[in-house]
């Protein structure tokens, strides 16, 4: 095989075009500690801390789940199932973004000791999250919490990096958006997965709550999973105007967060009323958490570089396209209202 058809395996196996959200998790970090002005070699550090975290971790989970995942029709265009890279090949390449990771923080960013072991807890955490959150005894939450945590110390070793005190406005920053992740990856991303879930004998965190697909299309959703995500929900609101104070936005970056907060919450609201799966996917499940993640992004705006804010400007105006164009059909077409 080529060297091309080699390189675009891998970035099959690491789901490449996924990356820009992970890497955007230490370059956010940075700028949550202040405005400031980064040299090359530390976009450089940034970028590939970012990229490397995000190889290693969806990288180990498609070789563990892929025993199970080759008879997927979904999968049978993946790498390891057409042998385009063997096991071999793919452990090679995942194990080798852990030093390269360290390399990155350690050269282009800092030396301490403080990010360098929130760094292996963020590695350690996607592990334990690859390797349980749909197979084995353990509860199935505690792999959930486990990637929104991998997340939130992601970012928390960038900025132990940069300071050993970090603000407190900073590391709320972090959780936060762990917190989202959670609430995304836990609710959202396990109903979009579940049919086939279910059809394949795994057991995610939805499934182990109660969630079922009775017929071909009903869609049962527990009073537990509805509680679960109100509880998040209202942490992730709280977290949200706390940090709206903290930070102090420009007016009109403050009310397209909020605006987005928002649509995020009555988005989840929604996919948790439904009871039908083929509404469900056509409700774009994931939806909720662009909205969430925007909104903690739209609070670092001014602090950004110019071509971030406008990385971010033209975001905010793809997300809102959704809402206003069902809007829209709404007026135009009339509707029921539902209270």
């Amino acid at each position: 095989m080529g060297l091309f058809p080699k390189l675009k395996a891998y970035a099959h196996l690491g789901r490449l075009p996924m990356s820009p959200l992970t890497i955007s998790v230490p370059i956010l970090s940075t700028f949550a500690l202040d405005e400031m002005a980064l040299s090359l070699t530390e976009w450089l550090g940034l970028v590939g801390l970012g990229l490397t975290t995000h190889l290693f971790g969806f990288a180990l989970n498609d070789l563990i789940d892929h025993p199970v995942d080759r008879t997927h029709p979904a999968r049978q265009k993946h790498p390891l199932t057409t042998g385009a890279l063997t096991r071999h090949e793919a452990w090679s390449f995942t194990l080798l973004q852990i030093p390269l990771a360290f390399l990155f923080l350690w050269l282009c960013l800092s030396h301490g000791w403080a990010g360098s072991l929130m760094l292996g807890a963020s590695l350690v955490c996607s592990i334990i999250y690859d390797l349980w959150s749909k197979w084995g005894r353990l509860p199935r939450l505690i792999p959930e919490i486990a990637l929104a945590a991998s997340v939130s110390l992601l970012g928390l070793s960038v900025m132990f990096a940069r300071t050993t005190t970090p603000p407190t406005s900073a590391l709320l920053w972090a959780m936060a958006l762990g917190l989202g992740l959670l609430l995304l990856n836990s609710v959202s991303s396990g109903l979009k997965d579940l049919k086939t879930d279910l059809a394949y004998g795994a057991r995610s965190f939805v499934i182990a709550i109660g969630t079922r697909v009775e017929t071909d299309d009903s869609l049962l959703i527990p009073p537990a999973l509805r509680r679960y995500s109100l509880i998040l929900q209202s942490l992730m609101l709280v977290a949200t105007l706390y940090l709206v104070v903290e930070f102090h936005p420009p007016l009109l970056v403050l009310i397209f967060s909020l605006i987005l907060s928002i649509y995020g919450a009555l988005h989840l609201r929604m996919l948790l009323t439904l009871t039908s799966f083929r509404g469900l996917m056509a409700s774009l499940p994931l939806l909720h958490g662009h909205y969430t993640y925007t909104s903690l992004v739209l609070l670092l705006a001014d602090r950004l570089p110019l071509l971030l804010q406008l990385l971010v400007a033209l975001l905010v105006f793809s997300l809102l396209q959704t809402p206003v164009r069902l809007a829209l059909t709404m007026w135009r077409r009339g509707y029921q209202p539902l209270f």
